[in-house]
């Protein structure tokens, strides 16, 4: 199945479309042999696709994620595999570009002592930025990554709907919200510092929603128990 994708430099898909056709050639022999595409790669190269995500300053063509991963989905329909190896070196190209630097981020590699106890993917919209999802890894087990966070939070309040806004200084894991005679939305998740995160807080039956409520945020790992009033 074909699925049409949108490419801001239309250069990009007339060589990815070139590159395409090779790998369709040999799609069937390196699935039969579970093979190195080898032949596509090659044109890859040849293509200078491999380095597109560089900026223009440093020799490449400052190509967007988005516009990589849509011409990941162009090869995807002509070779998965050879979409796998064209994704999979520009995650880790994406360290080098963003960081300056190699960063083993899952701690796959284990080139000397891990530089970080946790890893936050998140994924935003594109329309506003808004946190859609989130997901964490902690490389070393969470044991490792406990920390005494200071968290900050305070009720909101919009449309008739209670809600907490939460903010912590460092990564507070297992954040729990006991706020009487409310339930929350969320509960029990993990809190990345760097952003602020709201929760909606339903009333529970027989409890006068105009009354202000009040609670406290409690973390694993952390001695501090942050009391809250509407």
């Amino acid at each position: 199945m074909n699925f049409p994708v949108k490419i801001m430099q239309d250069a990009l898909v007339t060589r990815v479309a070139r590159v395409a056709e090779i790998a369709a050639k040999h799609a069937d022999t390196v699935d039969a042999e579970a093979r190195f595409p080898r032949e596509a790669v090659d044109a890859m190269k040849a293509e200078r696709l491999l380095g597109i995500q560089v900026p223009r300053h440093f020799g490449g063509e400052s190509a967007s994620i988005t516009e990589i991963a849509e011409l990941c989905s162009l090869l995807g329909q002509a070779c998965a595999a050879s979409a796998m190896v064209f994704a999979m070196h520009h995650i880790k190209l994406s360290s080098l570009v963003e960081h300056g630097a190699f960063f083993d981020t899952t701690y796959a590699f284990r080139f000397g002592p891990p530089a970080h106890d946790a890893t936050v993917a998140r994924l935003r919209s594109l329309a506003d930025g808004a946190i859609l999802a989130e997901s964490f890894h902690f490389p070393c087990g969470r044991g490792k990554a406990l920390h005494d966070a200071g968290i900050e939070a305070s009720f909101g309040r919009d449309d008739g709907d209670w809600f907490v806004d939460l903010r912590t200084d460092r990564l507070a894991q297992s954040v729990h919200i006991d706020v009487e005679g409310y339930r929350a939305d969320d509960d029990w998740f993990h809190l990345a510092p760097g952003a602020m995160r709201r929760v909606k807080l339903h009333a529970l039956s027989g409890v006068e929603s105009d009354i202000p409520p009040a609670g406290e945020i409690r973390s694993l790992g952390s001695s501090h128990r942050v009391a809250i009033e509407g």
